[in-house]
């Protein structure tokens, strides 16, 4: 191209961009290098704005996730608040049904100590009265013996079965009556 059809080139462009001055021929160069630097800048801020544009689109975005997902993150702090006080408690709960319970325990041990010791008490009294019946049998039978030398008196017949326990209570059961005859 001529030097003055770029020159008329470049005065329109320059009017189209709101630069209504004279150009003078010996500043054609310099204006135009200088408008396409500034077309090049505009370009490339075209760019950029459509590039911040963009971003602030994502970064509104990502905010609005951001949000929802802060929203499910307290729902979810909350619902672990709840769970860590419902296992608390139960553990609370725990814990006072396993005091209970030991002290039910100690207090069955204890039961059934003091069962054992009555029954062994018992044992011993059952022992000592049929060693006193064995004792009075023996001098019942030693007297009758003496007074009846001849056996013409029938014997005392006793029941001798030991003493049973109930298996529910341990409690004794009394033995079948004796049958005596005389």
């Amino acid at each position: 191209m001529s030097i003055a059809g770029n020159f008329s080139q470049l005065q329109r462009q320059l009017y189209l961009l709101g630069y209504s001055q004279q150009l003078p021929e010996e500043g054609v160069p310099l204006v135009s290098t200088l408008l396409k630097d500034m077309q090049a800048s505009l370009d490339r801020v075209k760019e950029l704005e459509d590039a911040n544009l963009k971003l602030e689109r994502e970064e509104r975005t990502s905010r609005a996730g951001s949000e929802k997902y802060k929203s499910e993150l307290h729902a979810l702090r909350t619902e672990n608040n709840s769970m860590r006080t419902e296992v608390l408690n139960y553990t609370r709960e725990l814990d006072a049904l396993r005091r209970d319970a030991r002290g039910e325990a100690y207090k069955t041990a204890k039961a059934q100590d003091d069962l054992k010791l009555e029954n062994m008490r018992i044992r011993a009294e059952h022992a000592e009265t049929r060693r006193r019946l064995d004792e009075c049998q023996k001098r019942l039978e030693a007297r009758i013996s003496e007074q009846d030398p001849g056996g013409r008196i029938p014997q005392i017949v006793t029941n001798r079965q030991p003493l049973a326990f109930a298996r529910n209570t341990g409690a004794p059961v009394s033995p079948q009556p004796a049958i005596v005859d005389l």
